[in-house]
């Protein structure tokens, strides 16, 4: 084997470990976040991450149109208000062995 050779099999080698640090640093920052969600939950609030605002938005307009009439939500359904829901409301995490409710 020439000295080419060697240092390109070398070089492919490096760049393959290199490629293998990198995924598993991103599947750590990944799990990381999924870890944060869970233990926000866990502890009653809702987590911006699992609920994008538009789904929040959604979700409050949803329930705002099926209240009876005379009854509203605390703050409304507006995305200004969307924060406070976030800070405020609590969220229950039910979850048996094969999924999270």
């Amino acid at each position: 084997m020439s000295r080419l050779e060697w240092t390109v099999k070398l070089q492919g080698a490096t760049n393959a470990v290199r490629h293998l640090e990198f995924t598993l640093i991103q599947l750590e920052f990944q799990i990381d976040k999924i870890l944060e969600a869970l233990h926000t939950l866990v502890t009653g609030r809702v987590p911006p991450n699992l609920l994008t605002p538009d789904i929040l938005h959604d979700i409050l307009t949803t329930v705002t149109l099926s209240l009876p009439e005379g009854y509203e939500l605390l703050m409304g359904a507006q995305y200004s208000n969307l924060p406070w829901y976030y800070k405020y409301a609590k969220a229950a995490l039910l979850a048996d062995l094969n999924r999270f409710f």
